[in-house]
Order: C-alpha cells, then sequence, then structure tokens
C-alpha cells in the first residue's frame, strides 16, 4: 500500500494518492496534474478514481485534467451542486485492489 500527501505550496491545499498493488485513487486533485501522472508510472499503478470531498471555491480543481490524462472515474457526493462525476450515495464502497474505501 502506498499512501502520499501532496501539498500545494502557496494555497491550503492538500491531496492524495493511495493506492495497492497496480491500482490508485487521488482524492482532491490539483490543477496541476502532472505530479499524479508521474507517481502512477514510478508505482507502476494506474489510477481508476478521483474522489472530490469537497467544494473548492478558492482553486481549481484537476479532476476533469486528471480523468483526461488517465481515464480515471471521477466521484463526489450527491450533495455536492456540480455535476461531472459520478454522484455517490452514503454507505456506496468502491475497491482498489485489497483496499475498500
Amino acid at each position: 500500500m502506498i499512501l502520499k500527501k501532496i501539498k500545494s505550496e502557496g494555497i491550503a491545499h492538500n491531496s492524495y494518492f493511495l493506492g495497492s498493488k497496480n491500482e490508485a485513487v487521488v482524492i482532491d486533485p490539483r490543477r496541476d496534474c502532472d505530479i499524479y501522472v508521474k507517481l502512477m508510472k514510478k508505482e507502476k499503478m494506474k489510477i481508476k478514481y478521483i474522489f472530490e470531498t469537497h467544494r473548492n471555491e478558492d482553486y481549481c480543481i484537476g479532476s476533469l485534467e486528471l480523468k483526461q490524462l488517465t481515464s480515471a472515474k471521477i466521484i463526489h457526493s450527491y450533495l455536492l451542486e456540480f455535476d461531472y462525476g459520478k454522484k455517490t450515495i452514503e454507505g456506496d464502497s468502491f475497491f482498489v485492489n485489497e483496499l475498500q474505501l
């Protein structure tokens, strides 16, 4: 298992790269997505999901760009007002190899 915290310098933004074996997820990606693609290649993983945990009014999100680069599915809560990914409901589970989120 791998868990990396990616801090964006200059703004209060953290994102996370979480993986198991050959699959990974990115949580709240920043706009510059090269870092996730480099990690994916370095760790020999494929990004399966992109999770958005909240609206980010103070900076641009990277979900759409990362989806184009990796073909990963964007997942966010049905309570969020935007609509560019699969909306989930409370209790949904996602598997990344042996990890259950």
